[in-house]
C-alpha cells in the first residue's frame, strides 16, 4: 500500500466529521468500466478484516442491478468529494506508526490499578 501511495496510484481519504461508519463496496466488471456499470454492490456491517469477513456475525446485502450500482456510485462520489485526503506523511504518522504498536501490550489488572467502575 505504501508503494502505491508513493507512486501516487492510491488515495486515502477520511470523513471530515468522523461520522461515517458505513460500509459500501462497489464491484465493477473489469471489461465494462467505460460504459454502463456492471458488477455489484455490497452494503452492510462488515469491515474488510479477518473478523469482519469470517469471524464476526455480520449482515450484508448484495445488489447486482445497474440502478443500484449507479446509485451507490453517486453516493460514493459525494462522500469522496467531501472527504479530506490524507497525505503520505499523515498516513505514516497516524496509521503506520500505530500499526507497528498493534496489538497493544496487555496490562495486568490488579486490585491496585482498577476501580470498581473500571471492571465493567
Amino acid at each position: 500500500m505504501l508503494k502505491l501511495l508513493k507512486e501516487n496510484r492510491l488515495k486515502i481519504k477520511v470523513s471530515p466529521n468522523n461520522d461515517n461508519h458505513s460500509k459500501l463496496y462497489i464491484l465493477r466488471n473489469k471489461n465494462d468500466l467505460t460504459s454502463r456499470l456492471q458488477g455489484g454492490v455490497i452494503i452492510g456491517s462488515s469491515n474488510l478484516t479477518h473478523n469482519g469477513l469470517s469471524g464476526n456475525f455480520e449482515i450484508n446485502t448484495e445488489l447486482r442491478d445497474n440502478a443500484h450500482i449507479d446509485e451507490a456510485t453517486q453516493i460514493f462520489d459525494i462522500l469522496w468529494k467531501n472527504a479530506e485526503e490524507l497525505s503520505l506523511k499523515d498516513i505514516e504518522e497516524k496509521i503506520i506508526k500505530k500499526l507497528k504498536n498493534y496489538p497493544p501490550k496487555v496490562k495486568e489488572i490488579t486490585h491496585e490499578n482498577i476501580t470498581p467502575y473500571g471492571s465493567f
